[in-house]
């Protein structure tokens, strides 16, 4: 059984009180803010885990993932100057209009797809209010996702003039599949 997002940000906010002590560490997470934990499910034989996201200047400085079960700190990542940040990191209520922006700007000037791959059946009409994000996010390593820091989005589409289901990345790439074997990042 998982513990709660409630415990998880109590075992990061120790941590990040402990990181932002060391030089090394401390433009990441001094002064940082966590955001609200973020289960995700992986395939076996691996473990869930919540991933926490640290802000800080409104920007990602810093990620964790802890143990969904035991609450034991994983791995760790951060800025190392003040004006960078990790990455783009989205949360749930960010995708359906980016998927709506995606509909209707998926081609650039040359043609060419403008983020990821498109999604089987989307209509250029979709809206954000169509757009359902499981609230669980999932990885395992494939060519969509080849570390931890960078889960999906469960998604679907259903509105007046189609379906579809894909993958959103916390990044915000758009995925039609999993594969393995070189074929994605």
């Amino acid at each position: 059984m998982s513990l709660t997002p409630d415990a998880i940000r109590e075992v990061a906010t120790a941590e990040r009180g402990r990181l932002a002590a060391l030089r090394e560490w401390a433009e990441a997470y001094s002064g940082a803010h966590e955001e609200d934990p973020l289960l995700v499910h992986v395939a076996l034989p691996m473990r869930d885990y919540y991933i926490v996201q640290f802000v800080k200047d409104n920007r990602t400085s810093g990620l964790m993932l802890i143990d969904a079960v035991s609450g034991k700190l994983g791995s760790v990542t951060r800025i190392e100057y003040a004006p960078d940040t990790v990455y783009r990191f989205l949360r749930p209520a960010d995708i359906p209009p980016l998927v709506e922006r995606y509909a209707r700007e998926r081609t650039t000037r040359d043609g060419t797809l403008s983020l990821g791959q498109r999604p089987p059946d989307l209509p250029d009409d979709v809206r954000a209010a169509d757009v359902r994000v499981q609230p669980v996010l999932y990885w395992e390593p494939c060519d969509q996702s080849v570390t931890p820091f960078y889960p999906l989005y469960r998604v679907d589409y259903s509105g007046p003039n189609g379906a579809a289901r894909f993958l959103v990345r916390v990044d915000g790439e758009i995925f039609t599949e999993i594969t393995t074997g070189g074929r994605g990042l």
